[in-house]
């Protein structure tokens, strides 16, 4: 106040006549208008770091260059000695072991000042060394495709504005790429897409979660969305037994409980049995149980196996008739991965347009389709865009063939949600488990209209002929032996052995025996090669490979492992598979010879440390903390 009151007073003169007159120039003042720091550090430091809110062309300029930036940080990641190679950066890492976890929890330290937007991204680049390329030719490890670039535009668009598709509000006319989409994929599956309807969610688990979340209201009726499951209830859930590990997830969070998901055995060609689908159905029904849900998998993860579904749903119905349900058992399609043969919906096998090899291409792609076909004769669907819808995470959809089954069975009641769609016309935010919803659907929809039918039937022939080539070439060794060769997705899984094993022999007997240390000693030497494989993966810029250890058990319920390939690049090529990646295998093999013991003291003498060698991370290593 007293500087205020300095500034504030005036000077006068005495004039000619004796009076005093007020002087007539200004006074600057001594002292500026503090501004406080929190403004200083919002003003200065914070609006920087954010778009500018109309167009200014020094502030879009600086987005733009820190754009540039981000993108030259993240690309001199990428190799130029080895096109092959299937990281970016150097592959060294930083969590080896547990303990690892809770020392950089715990050393992780809040900054007390802002950092500069540069900062930041040259700081989170630096955690990119050792990703995975999933462009690279010869990453093969899991169904995971690369990002392609309109979809991640898109998916960048809706960032930049914080799109939240939970109604139109938010969202306004965004909105219209997740309806469009849902319509686009009924009309894939077979449904009329005035009649169905879906939403977009954060995986092939959330699919499911929405699928049993009807499903329960079908089979016990709304009260239990309000009284919950009673015990009384036995809710049962069907499922091939190996149907993917998200049915304990969603059985778990449903409230249904793991117990109550009852394995149906499989085929030769890893689909469900029907016989004991049948038998399995019948002894619930009898026992009074709730037959909550039937899943069917098209295209499992390791094996590719394809359940018949129009088998499934009619033995439902015979189910139905027999037992004289007053409800009937909800049918689920998890076709995360097996999706796109539907695309061949719209194929002349006749006159291969596309020119797709025939002698084998064509007709391993015609017997997933003539299977698939059929997922329009179930009640929901789960489709994966970022498996092999070759999108970027996360964008998965779930479509239900009954619109109205779905959205009134999820709905909330509309004073739960006083502040929200006032002015809305598409309001998915009513019926969803999330409250809040990214515009996933930008991914899907960029990635639909990219492809486009025959981008998608190309893409499958494309992928399906490197499988052929990789499993014609590991058959020329007798050592290895094909495990998955009655399936015909793009997954090859092979178990191999020392030279001059018959493979296929040895692989016949282990399918037969009931002495779990003679198959555990084949799993073993499959371990130790899928070790070796990811040793030289980082050492020597081999291709990625991967590792299951249980694509499904024998005769007398015994795991068997097997080492996996999954092509997923559209950069791998038929003669890069038979001319680098066999040729990898094969010498791997080669170089642990019989003698595994010996070779595994030999690696480990060699020092390697532990971020090279896999052995120490192993998922049995790994402590849970549950009892099973």
């Amino acid at each position: 106040m007293v500087e205020l009151k300095k500034v504030a007073k005036q000077k006068s003169t005495a004039g000619p006549s004796g009076k005093s007159k007020q002087k007539q120039q200004h006074i600057p003042s001594k002292t500026k208008t503090r501004v406080p720091l929190f403004q200083k550090i919002v003003q200065e430091q914070i609006q920087p770091a954010y778009p500018s809110p109309i167009l200014d062309e020094k502030r879009d300029r600086n987005f733009e260059d820190l754009m540039k930036h981000s993108l030259d940080e993240i690309l001199k990641l990428k190799h130029t000695d080895n096109p092959h190679s299937s990281f970016i950066g150097k592959a060294e890492r930083i969590l080896n072991a547990e303990e690892d976890i809770a020392n950089y929890r715990a050393k992780a330290e809040l900054p007390l000042h802002p950092s500069t937007p540069k900062q930041v991204i040259s700081k989170v680049s630096e955690y990119f060394h050792g990703v995975m390329d999933l462009s690279s030719p010869v990453n093969l490890e899991n169904v995971n495709p690369p990002a392609n670039i309109p979809a991640l535009i898109s998916s960048f668009f809706g960032s930049l504005y914080n799109v939240a598709v939970v109604h139109d509000e938010f969202a306004w006319n965004v909105s219209l790429t997740e309806i469009e989409s849902l319509g686009m994929l009924s009309k894939l599956v077979g449904w009329d897409p005035q009649t169905a309807n879906g939403i977009f969610t954060f995986g092939g688990t959330g699919n499911e979660l929405y699928a049993l979340k009807v499903a329960l209201a079908r089979c016990l009726g709304m009260k239990y969305r309000y009284k919950g499951i009673r015990d009384s209830d036995h809710v049962k859930v069907f499922v091939s037994e190996i149907g993917h590990y998200c049915k304990f997830n969603t059985c778990d969070w449903c409230g249904i409980g793991m117990d109550n998901i009852v394995g149906i055995g499989i085929n030769d060609d890893n689909s469900m049995n029907m016989d004991d689908l049948y038998k399995k159905l019948s002894e619930s029904a009898r026992n009074k149980e709730k037959i909550a849900c039937i899943i069917a998998t098209c295209g499992s993860t390791d094996p590719f196996g394809v359940d018949d579904v129009r088998s499934i749903v009619e033995i439902r119905d015979k189910i139905v008739e027999e037992y004289q349900l007053d409800y009937k058992p909800f049918v689920y399609v998890d076709s995360v991965i097996g999706w796109p043969w539907l695309f061949f919906r719209y194929y002349d096998f006749e006159k291969n347009p596309l020119q797709i090899d025939t002698q084998y291409v064509l007709p391993a792609i015609k017997s997933v389709f003539e299977r698939i076909q059929f997922m329009n004769l179930a009640d929901a669907v789960g489709i994966d865009f970022h498996k092999t819808g070759f999108s970027h995470y996360v964008c998965s959809c779930v479509l239900f063939k009954d619109r109205k089954e779905f959205e009134e069975n999820l709905s909330r009641p509309k004073e739960f949600m006083y502040y929200l769609y006032n002015f809305s016309v598409y309001k998915p935010g009513c019926y969803t488990l999330e409250c809040s919803r990214p515009a996933m659907c930008l991914s899907a929809y960029s990635t639909l209209l990219l492809f486009g039918i025959e981008g998608y039937q190309s893409m499958i022939a494309h992928l399906v002929s490197v499988q052929h080539a990789l499993r014609t070439a590991l058959s020329e060794f007798e050592n290895i032996v094909i495990v998955n060769d009655l399936d015909n997705g793009f997954v090859t899984l092979f178990r191999v052995y020392p030279e001059g094993i018959n493979a296929k022999e040895q692989y016949k007997k282990e399918f037969e025996e009931s002495d779990a240390t003679v198959v555990n000693k084949s799993n073993d030497y499959q371990k130790h090669i899928a070790n070796i494989l990811h040793l030289k993966r980082i050492e020597e810029d081999g291709p990625a490979l991967s590792y299951t250890r249980n694509f499904r058990k024998n005769k007398h319920g015994l795991a068997l492992s097997a080492i996996k390939a999954f092509p997923m690049s559209p950069f791998c090529t038929e003669e890069l598979i038979r001319d680098y990646v066999v040729k990898y295998i094969v010498n791997v093999c080669k170089e642990v010879g019989h003698d595994i013991d010996g070779h595994v003291e030999k690696v480990e003498g060699e020092g390697h440390p532990s971020w090279k060698y896999p052995r120490h991370r192993h998922f049995d290593k790994l402590t849970m903390h549950n009892q099973w």
